[in-house]
């Protein structure tokens, strides 16, 4: 992913400031929105972690970037769909540890003494998915020998996987149109198909048993294995054919948000992709750095629920939801990331969350105190203040940052650059707390109603595209994180 020049658009001398707040006024929660776009089919796939284990803090950050980025291609005009890849066709072998492991949990909730595989997985997300067969099927397959449990229990386990990170997801704000199965590439002859399509382009190869993608004619740095010596497909020939499959469906663009780790499948893909006709600018990839969770100073790797690292369902219950994906969108995504726990309970100015959410409830604040005082707020398209009246610096620059958003969200949708909201969002933050820390005690004009209102029309707008809440009224006994809109 390239990332654009970051400076925002400034409001041009020319331009007369009363125009700026009386078109948020008049848009109010469509500010900030276009529909001049090329109205392109996309669909953004993001997250897709393997059925074996539950959604981590890392596949977090993925989450908030790519549901983000979905966001911004929406308000700019696109018809997007979200999709998560279902890697129920992945080595069989991981799949049949991971059944066993559930078999042996699911006897043990029904006293018998099973033990753990010892390759298995012993996290605490397999007994949940053990007791929910439990109390569904009771000791329906208790008696089953292990050979005769594998394949039931094998899909017994991709469900129940399914079920606990689709809720996960849910409880995140991510919801998907599609899943889709891998195995069913494999099952239709879509692999087969992609692989002799490649063969009838010219594309590819045979040599020492297996058969190869000439990748390096479309930049990759060095041919790729499509079928292995054995016969058995890469991983590179099953994403080919899903990603073809995407296309087949009639989207124009492809969004992929994939982690650092992967990136040396982007060069392949993008030449398996062009090799099988398609131009290079159908995919895009998002790439994002992992995370490191710190408290106290000190990394944090070891989750309750999975033996081996932190969940994201365990990440939401400490510091709820809204935190979780501010703090993930504040970097740009390229870069690693170290979420401060104890900056993200913290109810003070420190925390970037709570300082823009308390800028949003401050301007709620302001306009409820307005209403009870009888004085009419300006709104919608025929509001009716006089902006000549705003002439404090602070007032000023409030009006080009506000001015400013439409930009931003196109120049953040073109980029894949979703932390360009988060930064803006705490920039108008930062901008109207000063300005009203230095004017509170002036007699409020209309004007200065039409500003405010103008100022929490935009943060909530934004706060709103990153999935964030903007509450109205800010608590003082909850973490920052867990406040609710009022």
């Amino acid at each position: 992913m390239t990332l654009q020049n970051d400076s925002p658009r400034t409001l041009e001398t020319t331009e007369v400031p009363g125009d700026a707040l009386h078109q948020i006024l008049a848009a109010g929660d469509r500010y900030g929105r276009t529909s001049d776009g090329a109205r392109r089919r996309v669909l953004v796939e993001f997250v897709s972690a393997n059925p074996n284990g539950p959604i981590t803090v890392a596949h977090g950050r993925g989450g908030a970037i790519g549901d983000t980025l979905a966001t911004l291609l929406e308000w700019t005009g696109n018809d997007v769909a979200r999709e998560f890849y279902v890697n129920d066709a992945v080595g069989s072998q991981q799949m049949q540890i991971f059944a066993h492991s559930l078999f042996a949990r699911y006897r043990q909730l029904l006293g018998h003494t099973d033990e753990v595989p010892e390759d298995g997985y012993p996290g605490e997300y397999v007994i949940d998915i053990a007791q929910r067969l439990v109390d569904a099927e009771g000791e329906r397959y208790v008696g089953l020998t292990p050979h005769a449990a594998a394949p039931i229990f094998q899909a017994l386990a991709l469900h129940g996987m399914r079920e606990q990170q689709t809720e996960t997801l849910a409880a995140f704000g991510i919801h998907y149109d599609t899943w889709f199965s891998e195995k069913t590439l494999h099952a239709s002859g879509a692999v087969e198909t992609v692989l002799q399509t490649l063969t009838t382009r010219g594309f590819s190869f045979q040599n020492k048993g297996a058969l190869w993608l000439r990748s390096t004619q479309f930049g990759d740095d060095k041919d790729r294995v499509l079928v292995r010596a054995e016969g058995s497909p890469s991983y590179l020939a099953g994403d080919l054919a899903y990603h073809a499959d995407k296309l087949a469906r009639g989207f124009d663009l492809l969004v992929d948000v994939w982690s650092a780790d992967h990136h040396g499948y982007v060069a392949r893909t993008k030449a398996g992709l062009a090799a099988l006709g398609y131009e290079p600018f159908q995919l895009q990839i998002a790439l994002y750095q992992p995370v490191r969770l710190i408290r106290n100073g000190v990394e944090e790797k070891i989750g309750k629920r999975t033996e081996n690292s932190v969940t994201l369902d365990e990440l939401i219950h400490e510091v709820g939801k809204d935190a979780a994906r501010f703090f993930f969108l504040l970097q740009p995504s390229d870069t690693s990331q170290d979420f401060d726990l104890d900056l993200a309970h913290k109810q003070s100015k420190e925390n970037p969350l709570h300082y823009t959410q308390s800028a949003h409830a401050l301007c709620c604040s302001v306009l409820a105190k307005a209403r009870e005082l009888g004085t009419p707020i300006p709104h919608g398209p025929a509001a009716d203040f006089d902006a000549a009246l705003l002439t404090q610096p602070e007032e000023i620059a409030l009006i080009k940052k506000l001015a400013d958003f439409p930009i931003e969200v196109q120049q953040a949708a073109v980029a894949l650059a979703p932390h360009r909201i988060a930064r803006y969002v705490l920039d108008l933050a930062s901008l109207l707390h000063q300005w009203y820390d230095s004017s509170a005690d002036t007699p409020l004009s209309q004007a200065r109603l039409a500003l405010i209102s103008a100022v929490r029309t935009t943060l909530a707008n934004a706060l709103t595209l990153l999935g964030v809440s903007a509450p109205s009224r800010m608590t003082t006994s909850e973490p920052a994180a867990a406040m609710a809109a009022v």
